[in-house]
């Protein structure tokens, strides 16, 4: 078995680099199941720079699979976006699930994002970033990797 520090070695960067400077010291030489295992146990999430939703979504991230082997251009690119723009993501994701609930079986990630933009324009959403409509693949991607059980939700073209 591997320790708690030796499974955060594994992370892609930012993630990689992110965890382990801020590794509680207490868990570092814990031993961990799996990675998912150490991205849980590695510190109080509340109290890193990064934030609570932000390691939610990278464990959410961990449990799909997606650290198995190497990440995806797309997960590298999704961690790198999510850093500064945590907030567009989030609301991506809570509007996309409130669709859900309302009993859609599909949707189009590309107008969710649209929408977000808008909203960016008319001041009912802050973002100090631009939100280009080049996410919505990436989110659509994500989106399922993160909540499986949606899979077909977005429609998703081979690259």
């Amino acid at each position: 078995m591997e320790t708690t520090k030796e499974f955060l070695e594994q992370l892609p960067e930012p993630c990689r680099t992110q965890a382990i400077s801020q590794l509680d010291e207490y868990f570092s030489h814990e031993t961990a199941i799996d990675i998912n295992d150490a991205i849980l146990g590695f510190q109080y999430w509340r109290k890193t720079n990064e934030g609570f939703s932000y390691w939610r979504n990278i464990n959410k991230l961990a449990k799909s699979g997606a650290f198995d082997s190497d990440p995806s251009e797309t997960v590298i690119k999704f961690i790198d976006y999510i850093q500064n723009n945590l907030n567009v993501w989030l609301e991506f994701e809570k509007m996309a699930l409130n669709l859900i609930d309302k009993g859609h079986d599909h949707y189009s990630a590309r107008t969710i994002v649209h929408v977000l933009r808008y909203q960016t324009h008319v001041g009912e959403f802050k973002s100090k970033y631009k939100i280009n409509d080049h996410v919505s693949p990436m989110f659509a991607r994500i989106f399922i990797l993160i909540h499986p059980e949606h899979e077909g939700f977005f429609k998703i073209k081979n690259r």
